[in-house]
């Protein structure tokens, strides 16, 4: 949670295991950037206590993440279930989905980052692309980058 306050994060929503954080400032490459410097904060964090943990036969902790950059439809939103209504304020649409089918293609602690992200820090870090992927209810195939 530090890492994401410290760059201007804002957890969103969390769903399982997973969870959403939302980079709202208005300049682009300031957003992507803030996103990947707290994926890189968490990693290496995660690094930490694998070491601290480094006697155990497995490992302890795998974050892996998915990075994605553009617009998004930000608001509240109303959920109708069986057991009633309850509005909740999030993202939605592609992009948000597009990030966490990214996202569920990395593998322990990969950081991997839509075409449209890596294109925007490309000048700070050296994204590496993975190739194209077939993702789940994604029409075509995405190029991934990986940190």
């Amino acid at each position: 949670m530090d890492a994401i306050y410290a760059n201007n994060g804002d957890v969103n929503e969390t769903a399982g295991d997973g969870l959403m954080v939302l980079f709202l400032n208005e300049d682009k490459e300031t957003n992507a950037l803030e996103a990947v410097r707290t994926a890189l904060k968490i990693r290496k964090e995660t690094v930490r206590i694998y070491e601290q943990c480094d006697s155990l036969r497995y490992r302890p902790l795998d974050i892996n993440m998915g990075i994605n950059s553009g617009e998004a439809l930000v608001g509240a939103a109303k959920f109708e279930t069986y057991s009633g209504s309850r509005w909740t304020y999030t993202a939605r649409g592609n992009l948000t989905n597009l990030a966490a089918r990214i996202g569920a293609q990395a593998t322990r602690g990969g950081i991997y980052l839509s075409k449209s992200t890596a294109e925007r820090v490309k000048e700070h870090f050296s994204p590496k692309s993975k190739g194209r992927f077939k993702l789940k209810n994604v029409s075509e195939e995405i190029e991934i980058f990986e940190l």
